[in-house]
């Protein structure tokens, strides 16, 4: 979906990105390229916003592929998986109000 606010020069275009594994990096820069040429823009600055809190924009060069695995091999060893996540365990609530 693209939008432009022709009085503000912006331009919007919201991409969906998939990912098949639970830390995966995924490379955007074709689909970002795309949303650049087609904004018409010339001249400015281009961003890009992740509305999702277990995910990220991360640049890499990208011309080794081993490092992005390597990246994914260190993200999954700093946050390992579990079934119980912390951040999904019940927080006792008060049943009754301080006086």
């Amino acid at each position: 979906m693209a939008t432009v606010n022709k009085h503000s020069g912006s331009f919007n275009r919201k991409t969906i990105v998939n990912t098949s594994r639970r830390t995966e990096l995924k490379d955007v820069t074709e689909e970002v390229k795309s949303a650049v040429r087609d904004s018409g823009c010339i001249d400015g600055v281009c961003h890009l916003y992740v509305p999702h809190t277990t995910a990220g924009v991360l640049i890499n060069e990208g011309y080794d592929p081993a490092v992005a695995r390597e990246i994914e091999t260190i993200f999954d060893r700093l946050v390992p998986w579990s079934s119980t996540p912390s951040m999904t365990k019940e927080i006792p609530t008060r049943t009754s109000r301080p006086r």
